[in-house]
Order: structure tokens, then C-alpha cells, then sequence
């Protein structure tokens, strides 16, 4: 090898530029501008200049990249930035589809080697690294983020968080109102309402006082529309608790439960636990019903018990904040902001450009009635404002605008939160002295995000103005931006852009083709809502399947099971109407799943038998996997053993036919544990440590996590204590990674029972405590109970008979009360055999003859044989303490 030679990274320069480009707010705002110049690239991709220049020069001349000369700060001249065309755009989604599916080994601080995918890597270490840093510091597959760690500091870094959070460089007069805001955020009462008039200065105001005065470190905001939903709302909020390493919010965004307020207000205050956050929801008076309802209930009570303040910026006092007496503290204080003084009026006209002289400048003043975003509008005429807001925005603002910028400001209003500046510099004719003019004018604002807001008053003067046909048009310029984006949150955005634009056949075939990408992303919750107010019955057969079937996936991940039923028998009707059959397995498939849920089995049996049969006849090998497997489920439930095996074997093979790496490595776990409890813990050993190593090569976590757990309890039952405990903790570690909730429980119970067979009794006290917690905030009964039977094995293990009888005692009773028949069976029959052990002859028989009755009401003819074997001998045979197996959930 030559002297010097440094070896070629993983991934080549061009792909590293395109992923840095592609990974670069949409609005090239002048704090991103150095970014995109040779040496910022250079900087980005971790490469020299000289590189980054050339290969720059490459990918321009084939029309990947366009370089144009721009004012960069911290240059006196301009230099040239680089951006990607429509064709490299295109390759930019191709790469990042590619590094979707590539694996790479990843070393982390407290955790060994884990494979995972290349896009997840920044997701599940936001504080270490991005995606650009990420496809650099690849080599030869591997990737050891150790370093970064060493580098970070101890403690967080800030955080201030918002799209439409307002640059701020004065704001003239408020000293008393910022007095008033210090003395809040010290106080005992956890919630401010800033109320006052449109445009009197309530978000420019709190945005000044946390720019200047950082009253937290960690500062959440956030802008409501009439469209936000309690689901969108704590989506964002996950992220921004992603980014401080808190991603259980994150992960429980899945679950089907986050309408439940108990368990949501026991979830954020875990989540918000020692962590200093403002949180600010701007536009307030826009809130809905359940989210005014969520901030009430939940977010209060998560603000209560933690260090979180929250602010409700308002243009009306909310409910939270009326009727709050009493000997506990006021729920919220209120903070009315009033219009400027005359001083402060004439201040900031002359600072918004008014040349006039002083007797004008106070006459306009005066007119104004210290209102920030009248004088703001005034000082650009001159005039004095005598007539309402709408005729003077009409008379002086609108007909001096040129055709670019009421184009401009039109598009900006079409945007529910803020304009990407890629967006509004994609119109014709726009540029930067059409974005200036109107910044000089007070008609749009730019945002620490580098994009722009419109104020509420000139959006609403602005739509109105528009006809029904300009406004769609503007919508539909708007869904093209955001259809295009790589980003699920984006382009669910676009399909709410189409449907105001009354393309619905278009929104329906899109979510047809990526429905099941979107709703792995985001909520069903959020996909529901863009149709709510659409009435199925008047759309297309095609069309209406499509949204019946979307409308169904939000009622059944909010609760509503009857409902969601019907709007899936709906949409199953509509797919027949249209001779798009091939859809009905799928809708089929989640009639089943919610059938299971309810234990009616023979329901759910009957669905996905039908399932299979028109699979069969209109073949695709991945979804017949899933429909067979959970066959195999309902088949395991009713005690049809030799059904449930063939249906998963059958299930396995189909995965592997079709490549899908996911339901391969949870088929083959769930037959891993079915080999395990009903044929040889070798077998079952041997299936479960396949699906690990699927589940490796795929890169994915959450399913390796899953299968670590399952391998660890395997490995329990076994007796291989040790290498059981191992595995336990690995699963436990990516589990607490990925954020999943349930999952961390269950492998919280299996390493507290290993270490109690291994004697470790003190160290399992915590991790029972830890356990505890878990399940109290999913609230799972049953798990509880499970949970205080191993403990109750901790107590007799170290010679506490009485306790420990007291526990299991305490643990069947909320069994027969709220589990199920199967764990009721388990846990009768490893109680009843102990207290055998214990010379406790009566109240064990006892307990095996009640397993032995719901045994056979399961009909399962297998444990029916092992408790009989039990009740006829005088020791108990070898039954291992109930846990719940995390293959099934």
C-alpha cells in the first residue's frame, strides 16, 4: 500500500453530500448558508475542502447540484452555495431508501455491538449525532459512537425548540410584563395565561423573554392550529423529549392507550422527571376541545408533580386558567398584556422606518391606541390608521403589494404553521428582495427556524380575500412541496393540503400506496383526522375504501372498537364495489386483530380464516405470514397446539419467500415459545436464537429486543442462569432504547426473577421496585400480579413463609379478577405445587383442582395432563415461577 494512502470510507463523497443537503432545513435562513458553501460541506461531510470543491464541481455538471452566489455571514463577499435540483432531490430519497435497509454495528456507551439500521441511528441518538455524521463516521460497517460521547459534556446542552418561534431583536416598553413573567416562573403555580387583543404582542413578548432571560434550559414551543390534535401535540413534544434522551413518550406513541388520561398523566410525569422545561403553546384559543382537555388534565398534572412550567399564549382567557380557589395553588395565573404607552409607540415606529416628525409620529400613535402591529403597518405609510384593521391592511397594504409578493404572502398563508423558504422561493418571480420587502413591511416574520409565520390577523384578511378556486390552488402548491419531502410528518401534511384542495381521488391513491410507511411513522390518530369531515358515502367506491379503512385505523387505535368495526366492514363493501379485492385481507386482518383483543376468538378465527382463503386465491407471501400468524395465536389461546405449529411453520416460510425480515423473526419467536412450553426448551431455544439473528441482520432493534427477552426466559427455564441474566440485560438495554414501555417491563420481571433463582436478592429488590413502576403507569393489573408472585419466590427464598403467602395470596386474587385464563392457569399451578413443597397439603391441592377447572374450560388438553400429574404426585413437578412472554406483545 502506498505510503500516505488513507482507506476509501464506507460510504463515497457524493452519497455523503447528497445525504447533507438532503438532511438541511428547507429554509436556507442565514444561520444555515454557511452549511451549504465548499467549506461548509467540506466541514459537514468530514472531509477537505479540496474534496468537497471538486466533487461539488462533479455533481453541478451532472445537474445533481446548483450553485448560485448568496450573502454568507461572516463574509464580506458573496460566495457560492450549493443546493439540489429536482433530479437531485430524486436521488437524494433513492439514497435515503437505500440506507433504510442498510445494517450497521453500532458501539455505544453501556451497550456492545447492535446492528441497526443507518436511519435509526440518529433517531435513537439525537444528542450524539445526525444522519450526515452518521453515513461519515461509518468503516467497513461499524460504527463507535464512544468517542462522541467522551466529547459531550456531562450535562444537557440547552434546548429551544419551535418551528415558529420568533426571531426577536427589541421589544420597546413590557418592563412590567417581564417583571410579571419572572415572578411566574419561580412561583408554585405551573400554568401562565397570556392573554390579550390579535397583534397586541403576546408571542413576541414571551419570545423576547426567553431569548433574552433563558428562564429554562429546555424550551419547548410550539404554535396551535384548529387542526392540531392531542396526538399531533404529544407526537412533537416526544420529539423534543427525543432530543434530551427521554424516548419512552416516543415509543408509547404506538400503543393504543394515550387517549386514557390516567395513564398519559402517570406516562408525562415520568418523562418530565428532573428536567427544568418551558413549555410554550402559542395560539391557544385555537385549541380544541380535547387538547384544551389534554393540557388540563395530563400536562397540569405532569406540571405539578414535576420542574415543567407551562405557558398558554391566548387571545382569551382559557378555562384552565378560571375558577382556580382553595387551599392548593391557583391551576394558572393570568397575564393580560395592554396596549404600548405613547413613549413606546413612538419608539417603535421610528425603529420600523418612520421618517416623520415628532408631532406626526405621536398623532399616529395616538391613532394606533398602542397597538405593536398597527404602528408596525402605519410606520411603512405614514398615515394615521382611522378605519377599521381590514380597511386599512386593504387601502394601504394589499394594493401597494407587487404580483411576487401577494403571490408570496398568498402561499404563506396557505401554510398551517410556518413557509419553508425552499417553498416560497420555488414561485415565480420570487427572491430575496420580494422576501425582504415584505419582512420590511411587517407582513411576514422569520422564525428562529429560518422559515416565516404570517400573524393570525393578516392570514384571516388574506384567505378571505382569496376565492374558493385561489385558495385551492394555493393548497395544492402547498401538498406538492410537502409530498416531496422525505419526512412522514411532512407529506401527512401534504395529504392534508390535497384534501382542502378537494383532491380527494389523488390523496386516496397516495395513501393507498404508502398507508402502511405513514402509519408506522405517525399516528392513525392524525391520518383519521384529515378525513373526519369528509362523508364517505359521496366518493367513489375506490375512493371510500380508502377512507373508511383510514377513519377505522383512527377509532380503533383511540378505544372504539365497535365503531372501527364498522367503518372496516365499510371500507370492505367499498374495495369489492371497485374490484380492488386484494385490499380486503388487510382490513380483514385488523377486524381480526381487534376481535382477539376482545377475546372473542371464534369472531376473530372466523375473520381471518376468510382472510386466508382470499390470500390464497390472490397470493402475497407477507401478509399471508401475518394473517397465519396470528392464527397460530388464537389456535395456542384455545389449546390447538398442532394447528398453531403448522399455521407458523407455514407463516415462516412465507416470510422467507417474501424477504420480510420483520414478521420472519416474530414468527419464528412466537414458535420458538410455542416449541418451549408445549415440546422441548431445546427446540424452542433454537427458534428463538433464529430470530434474533434475523432480527440482527435487519437492523431491527425493537424486534432483537423482543427476541433477547423471550431468549432470556427460555434460557431461565432451562437453568442457564447466568447466560439468561445476559440476555435479559441486552434485551432490557435496547428496550430502554427504542423507548418501548411494555417491552422494558417484561424484561424488568424476567431479570428480577433470574436474580432471585441466582440469590441476588437485595439487587432484584430494585429491579422489582423498578418493574413496579413500569406496569403502574401502563397500568396493567395483571402484570402487577405476576410481578408479586416472583416476589413472593423472593420472600420465601429468603425464609419469609408468612409474607410470601400473603403475596401470592394477594396476586391470585387480582388474577381471577383481571387476568387471563392462561396466566390464571399458570400462576394457580405453580402456587398450588409450592405450597405442596411447603407441606401446605389442602391449600395446594385446592388451588391445582381451581387450575385444573379453568384448564379445562380452555380445553387444552396438554396442561390438563401435567396438572393431573401434579395433584397425583406427593412432590410437585418441576413448574417455573409465571412471567409474561414478551413474544406475544
Amino acid at each position: 500500500m502506498a505510503s500516505g494512502y488513507r482507506r476509501k470510507r464506507f460510504y463515497p463523497t457524493s452519497q455523503r453530500i447528497l445525504v447533507h443537503l438532503s438532511g438541511t432545513p428547507g429554509t436556507y435562513g442565514p444561520s444555515v448558508l454557511p452549511t451549504l458553501t465548499q467549506e461548509g460541506i467540506g466541514s459537514a461531510i468530514r472531509s477537505g475542502r479540496s474534496t468537497a470543491t471538486k466533487w461539488a464541481l462533479r455533481m453541478e455538471a451532472s445537474g445533481l447540484l446548483r450553485g448560485e452566489r448568496a450573502h454568507v455571514p461572516g463574509h464580506r463577499v458573496r460566495k457560492t452555495v450549493y443546493r439540489l435540483t429536482e433530479a437531485g432531490w430524486e436521488e437524494a430519497r433513492r439514497l435515503r431508501r437505500l440506507l433504510d435497509s442498510h445494517v450497521v454495528h453500532v458501539t455505544a456507551p453501556g451497550m456492545g455491538d447492535v446492528p441497526m439500521r443507518v436511519t435509526e441511528v440518529p433517531r435513537l441518538f439525537p444528542d450524539l449525532i445526525d444522519i450526515t455524521s452518521t453515513v461519515c463516521l461509518v468503516r467497513e460497517g461499524r460504527l463507535d459512537l464512544r468517542p462522541l460521547a467522551r466529547d459531550r459534556k456531562a450535562a444537557l446542552p440547552p434546548l429551544l425548540w419551535g418551528e415558529t418561534l420568533r426571531r426577536t431583536d427589541r421589544v420597546f416598553g413590557r418592563q412590567d410584563e417581564v417583571r410579571s413573567l419572572a415572578a411566574w416562573v419561580v412561583s408554585r403555580t405551573p400554568i401562565l395565561a397570556v392573554v390579550g387583543l390579535a397583534g397586541i404582542g403576546k408571542s413576541v413578548l414571551v419570545a423576547s423573554w426567553i431569548q433574552r432571560h433563558r428562564p429554562r434550559p429546555f424550551v419547548f414551543w410550539t404554535e396551535l392550529e384548529e387542526g392540531t390534535t392531542p396526538t399531533a401535540l404529544l407526537a412533537e413534544f416526544a420529539q423534543f423529549l427525543a432530543r434530551l434522551g427521554r424516548r419512552t413518550l416516543l415509543g408509547a406513541l404506538a400503543e393504543d392507550r394515550l387517549s386514557d388520561p390516567a395513564f398519559l398523566t402517570r406516562l408525562l410525569s415520568h418523562e418530565f422527571h428532573e428536567l427544568p422545561v418551558l413549555a410554550v403553546l402559542d395560539n391557544f384559543h385555537l385549541a380544541s376541545a380535547a387538547v384544551a382537555k389534554l393540557v388540563s388534565g395530563p400536562l397540569l398534572a405532569a406540571c405539578r408533580a414535576t420542574r415543567v412550567r407551562a405557558v398558554l399564549i391566548s387571545r382569551t382567557v382559557p378555562a384552565i386558567a378560571s375558577g382556580s380557589s382553595g387551599r392548593r395553588p391557583a391551576r394558572a395565573h393570568v397575564l393580560r398584556i395592554p396596549g404600548l404607552d405613547l413613549e413606546s409607540s413612538v419608539s417603535l415606529l421610528r425603529a420600523k422606518g418612520l421618517a416623520a416628525d415628532d408631532v406626526t409620529a405621536m398623532r399616529i400613535a395616538e391613532s394606533a391606541r398602542g397597538h405593536p402591529m398597527v404602528l408596525s403597518l402605519a410606520a411603512q405609510t405614514g398615515s394615521e390608521v382611522e378605519s377599521a384593521t381590514r380597511r386599512y391592511l386593504e387601502k394601504e397594504i394589499w394594493a401597494a403589494l407587487s404580483p411576487a409578493e401577494r403571490q408570496v404572502l398568498e402561499t404563506s398563508c396557505a401554510f398551517r404553521r410556518f413557509a419553508p423558504l425552499e417553498a416560497l422561493k420555488a414561485i415565480d418571480g420570487a427572491d430575496d428582495s420580494v422576501l425582504a420587502s415584505l419582512e420590511s413591511k411587517n407582513l411576514i416574520e422569520p422564525t428562529l427556524a429560518e422559515g416565516y409565520v404570517v400573524h393570525d390577523t393578516i392570514r384571516e384578511y388574506v384567505r378571505a380575500l382569496s376565492g374558493e378556486d385561489r385558495r385551492r390552488e394555493l393548497h395544492r402548491i402547498v401538498a406538492r412541496y410537502f409530498l416531496n419531502r422525505a419526512d412522514p410528518r411532512e407529506r401527512i401534511e401534504g395529504f392534508y393540503h390535497l384534501v382542502q384542495a378537494g383532491d380527494l381521488g389523488e390523496a386516496a391513491d397516495r395513501l393507498s400506496a404508502e398507508a402502511s410507511s405513514l402509519v408506522e411513522s405517525a399516528s392513525a390518530r392524525d391520518l383519521a383526522a384529515l378525513f373526519a369531515g369528509v362523508d364517505a358515502q359521496r366518493l367513489n367506491p375506490s375512493t371510500a375504501g380508502v377512507v373508511s379503512e383510514v377513519l377505522g385505523d383512527g377509532m380503533r387505535v383511540s378505544g372504539h372498537s365497535v365503531p372501527a368495526i364498522q367503518q372496516y366492514l365499510h371500507a370492505i363493501r367499498a374495495h369489492e364495489a371497485s374490484g380492488r379485492e386484494e385490499f380486503v385481507p388487510r382490513v380483514l386482518h385488523k377486524i381480526a386483530a381487534i376481535e382477539r383483543q376482545r377475546n372473542e376468538y371464534d369472531k376473530a378465527l372466523g375473520h381471518l380464516v376468510e382472510a386466508r382463503a382470499r390470500l390464497l386465491q390472490r397470493p402475497d407471501p407477507a401478509q399471508l405470514a401475518e394473517v397465519l400468524k396470528e392464527l397460530a395465536l388464537i389456535e395456542k389461546i384455545k389449546g390447538n397446539f398442532g394447528e398453531a405449529r403448522m399455521s407458523l411453520n407455514a407463516a415462516v416460510d412465507l416470510a422467507t419467500e417474501s424477504s420480510e425480515a420483520g414478521v420472519l423473526s416474530r414468527c419464528l419467536l412466537v414458535l420458538g415459545t410455542l416449541e418451549a412450553e408445549t415440546a422441548s426448551l431445546e427446540r424452542g431455544l433454537h427458534h428463538k436464537m433464529e430470530s434474533l439473528r434475523i432480527a440482527d441482520r435487519a437492523g431491527n432493534v425493537t424486534e432483537a429486543s423482543r427476541a433477547c427477552i423471550s431468549i432470556g426466559t427460555t434460557l431461565w427455564e432451562m437453568g442457564r442462569l447466568e447466560e439468561s441474566l445476559t440476555f435479559e440485560q441486552r434485551g432490557l438495554h435496547l428496550a430502554r432504547l427504542v423507548g418501548n414501555l411494555r417491552l422494558t417491563g417484561y424484561g424488568l420481571m424476567d431479570k428480577a426473577a433470574v436474580l432471585v433463582d441466582l440469590g441476588r436478592f437485595e439487587e432484584a429488590d430494585s429491579v422489582f421496585q423498578e418493574a413496579k413502576s413500569f406496569f403502574t403507569i401502563l397500568e396493567e393489573r395483571d402484570s402487577l400480579a405476576l410481578l408479586a408472585v416472583a416476589e413472593g419466590q423472593r420472600e420465601m427464598r429468603m425464609g419469609r413463609i408468612a409474607s410470601a403467602k400473603r403475596t401470592w395470596e394477594r396476586a391470585v386474587d387480582e388474577l381471577r379478577a383481571v387476568g387471563d385464563p392462561g396466566d390464571l392457569v399458570r400462576t394457580l399451578r405453580w402456587v398450588g405445587g409450592t405450597y405442596l413443597d411447603l407441606g401446605d397439603l389442602s391449600n395446594g391441592r385446592s388451588l391445582l383442582l381451581e387450575a385444573l377447572r379453568h384448564a379445562r374450560a380452555l380445553g387444552n388438553p396438554s396442561i390438563i395432563a401435567e396438572i393431573e400429574g401434579q395433584m397425583g404426585s406427593p412432590r410437585r413437578a418441576a413448574v417455573d415461577v409465571p412471567v409474561r412472554s414478551a413474544s406475544e406483545n
